[in-house]
């Protein structure tokens, strides 16, 4: 299915147990939507510091 609509909002949320994004927005004819991907995978990106040792920070988060 497709459909063709503005964004105005959306969040990260628990849905059935599992990470979700939320999609708010509303359609070309003004009709409100809700889009709910439950195949998101949650991330974060990390910028070490300049001269901090990549493999060590890597050890670190994994033991965390």
């Amino acid at each position: 299915m497709r459909l063709d609509f503005w964004l105005l909002d959306l969040n990260h949320e628990a849905h059935e147990g599992r990470s979700a994004i939320w999609l708010w927005g509303v359609t070309h004819d003004n009709k409100r939507v809700l889009v709910i991907d439950a195949n998101f995978q949650p991330y974060f990106y990390l910028l070490p510091k300049k001269d901090q040792d990549i493999s060590q920070l890597k050890k670190r988060i994994e033991t965390q």
